[in-house]
């Protein structure tokens, strides 16, 4: 049996075709795409995912990935020796892999190789790099959340949408180069909510994905938390790095443009190989660097008993009008 489902928004349709119900719906529950623009997308990807069940159990699960590509730029990958393997041909947008013996209990790193990893690849030969970020928006301008794993991005996030800021990506982005401008484009993937965070907004429980989490966080559509889906080009007009100290006051203290770009650089130059990938290397150091000079940078140090404030003094720094 075959599992097939498009998501589509005003920029990129993925096609997901399948064998299995379980990367089925692995997908599906990653994803949140419900914008069914009109328009035409400018980018299409088609990915052919098989499951193979064999009887062997004794996979190598060591989680090496290796990514090698060959003369014509298709890039060829395996997880471990025996787990899974893809092939992502970036021209014709393109991915096949096969999974063998798929198990929940490395549902994450399977995701990440047969999914995301060539997602980004293909959309990089688009010019659009992929940010470990989140991003809300007030009006026509946005903020960039960003920070490692675990750094409160989500909670930010949050708190601001809780406080008239529209979200719109939860740990998901692309930035393009157009000119010599730098545009964002938020990547609808459902939101991550660890306990801590429910247990401050008991109203989204009852929306969050039953009996499912991923990276250790419960699910949830974005559209539960706030009903904008604006995902065209959008202009960044500040760059949050968050920063949870329980004992200090809440402050934002103003990053130098090297700063803000150091930071953007450690946690996003890593994917792509210089000396195997130059050209994407050098295009997404230019778009990371263009982005920090329109944007202004701060680090925000905040803690739990103060998380309502800061929307207030984000639109006073930022000079977000109402």
């Amino acid at each position: 049996m075959q599992y097939r489902h498009t998501f589509i928004n005003q920029y990129l349709s993925i096609k997901v075709n399948t064998n299995s119900k379980r990367v089925h719906k692995l997908i599906g529950n990653f994803l949140d795409f419900k914008d069914r623009s009109n328009s035409l997308p400018k980018i299409k990807i088609d990915f052919y995912l098989d499951e193979i069940r064999h009887k062997s159990q004794d996979d190598d699960k060591n989680f090496l990935y290796q990514n090698w590509p060959d003369k014509n730029n298709i890039l060829l990958s395996s997880l471990g020796s025996k787990i899974a393997t893809v092939i992502t041909d970036p021209k014709a947008g393109v991915v096949k892999g096969s999974i063998l013996n798929y198990q929940e209990s490395f549902k994450e790193r399977i995701l990440d190789f047969v999914f995301t990893q060539p997602l980004h690849f293909i959309l990089a030969r688009h010019r659009l790099f992929f940010l470990h970020s989140s991003v809300v928006s007030k009006g026509r301008d946005c903020i960039l959340i960003a920070g490692p794993q675990y750094s409160g991005k989500s909670t930010l996030a949050l708190a601001l949408a809780q406080n008239g800021f529209n979200l719109l990506a939860d740990d998901d982005c692309f930035v393009k180069l157009v000119g010599k401008q730098a545009q964002l484009f938020p990547f609808l993937t459902k939101m991550g909510l660890n306990d801590k965070i429910l247990e401050r907004y008991q109203e989204l429980k009852k929306h969050t994905l039953k009996n499912y989490r991923y990276g250790g966080k419960r699910r949830i559509s974005l559209n539960a938390i706030s009903s904008s889906n604006n995902i065209k080009g959008l202009r960044c007009k500040m760059i949050i790095f968050p920063k949870y100290k329980a004992d200090r006051n809440m402050s934002m203290e103003q990053l130098s443009k090297k700063e803000g770009l150091d930071r953007l650089a450690k946690e996003n130059l890593t994917i792509y190989d210089k000396e195997r990938f130059p050209k994407l290397s050098i295009n997404n150091f230019k778009a990371l660097y263009n982005l920090t000079r329109q944007a202004n940078s701060f680090e925000l140090t905040y803690n739990d008993t103060n998380l309502n404030k800061i929307a207030g003094a984000i639109k006073k720094v930022g000079n977000f009008k109402d």
